[in-house]
């Protein structure tokens, strides 16, 4: 096993920059706490580098968005049907990966591969380099990652693991790749000496004692897994008090629920687009006339085809064409996420799609969060 110094990690980020595009976490002006990719720039660099925060930082949101952006591009579209894909597959170096939150990139990566593989999502994580970095407190009161059995620390899916011990980090090695960079910035390293593993062992018990919330996180999975479990009263309590603000779903390390929109722009007219009717409605692929010319909106246009987050709480997510919407009433789509976390995912996947993080709790305006949803099926009494 090795170690590390603290005071050698920014300059450690720095050597990687030069290979890497590296995200780790940083506190901005406001006082949160976001992933954020280091700049090249000399001096800006400096001033990210003074930003990161170490040990237990509170992320408003986990690394999910570097994969799986909020807002992107996924093509582009051309006159004449040409299609230019927007494929990003930049080496990436992730620092400080907590381990609910690489759970929940193991998670990702599963459901993006399973029954379709989707080229925009594998892409942006084939050249990925994970640095975890375990928790000693748990960074916020809602946590329970013990539960669900994701942390303190993490078991898997790591390249190298940080363990605190004062102002050095002990690291544990989870792949080849996490070997060869050890090897190839050695002088960052050195050897952790005898009864190292003893000591590691100490502290990730110590760690999970301190997460003070617990639930019974297996009994909640096998009574959502009976098809006759349906904590409907639950889910019309809950549906009721909710606001659908969406907060849970956006912070959410494994929400993966997506719109697809396209923005289309007519050639070119007399100096200006033309993309609307003259009745001011956008044209999604009728023929109109401008200036004596007939325009083929779906042959004439060129524009892009966008990808969003989407939350299965929201009306809208579930309303077909026709306008009918099997899911209307508030409580069928609270019943919805619940299912998905709970029930669904366990069952197809092999694996909860919730981990434990807390943050659905801690970003909810009207107090909801699943670990009380789960003390309520498994305790039979009303918290919310």
């Amino acid at each position: 096993m090795k170690i590390i110094d603290k005071k050698d990690i920014a300059n450690l980020l720095k050597e990687a920059l030069k290979e890497w595009n590296v995200y780790a976490p940083q506190k901005n002006s406001g006082g949160d706490i976001w992933i954020e990719p280091l700049p090249k720039d000399k001096e800006a660099l400096e001033k990210a580098l003074n930003n990161i925060a170490l040990d237990d930082a509170d992320m408003v949101i986990s690394q999910k968005d570097i994969f799986f952006p909020q807002l992107e591009e996924i093509l582009k579209f051309k006159k004449d049907g040409l299609i230019d894909e927007r494929l990003e597959s930049s080496p990436k170096l992730l620092f400080g990966v907590k381990p609910c939150d690489l759970k929940g990139m193991l998670f990702s990566d599963d459901f993006f591969r399973r029954n379709f593989e989707d080229i925009y999502y594998l892409s942006r994580v084939k050249n990925r380099f994970i640095i975890a970095i375990g928790c000693l407190k748990p960074p916020r009161a809602t946590c329970f990652c013990t539960s669900a059995k994701t942390g303190p620390f993490a078991k898997e899916g790591y390249d190298l693991q940080f363990v605190e011990k004062g102002d050095t980090y002990l690291v544990e090695t989870g792949s080849e790749p996490g070997e060869k960079f050890i090897a190839k910035y050695a002088k960052f390293f050195k050897d952790a000496g005898e009864n190292c593993g003893e000591a590691v062992s100490g502290i990730k018990s110590k760690a999970s004692s301190a997460v003070e919330l617990r639930v019974d996180f297996q009994n909640a999975l096998e009574l959502m897994a009976k098809d006759d479990f349906i904590p409907e009263e639950n889910y019309k309590r809950i549906g009721e008090r909710c606001i659908y603000c969406g907060g849970c779903l956006y912070v959410c390390p494994t929400c993966t629920c997506f719109n697809v929109f396209d923005t289309s722009t007519a050639l070119s007219v007399n100096g200006g687009p033309f993309d609307y009717a003259q009745d001011g409605s956008p044209n999604d692929g009728e023929i109109i006339e401008s200036q004596g010319r007939t325009i083929d909106n779906t042959k004439d246009a060129e524009g892009m085809r966008m990808r969003n987050w989407d939350a299965c709480i929201f009306e809208g997510y579930t309303r077909e064409t026709s306008g009918h919407n099997p899911r209307r009433e508030k409580w069928l789509r609270t019943s919805r996420r619940y299912e998905h976390k709970l029930k669904y995912d366990y069952k197809v996947m092999g694996m909860s799609g919730c981990v434990g993080c807390g943050r659905c709790l801690a970003s909810c305006p009207v107090d909801i969060g699943i670990s009380k949803f789960i003390e309520e099926i498994t305790q039979k009494k009303r918290i919310m």
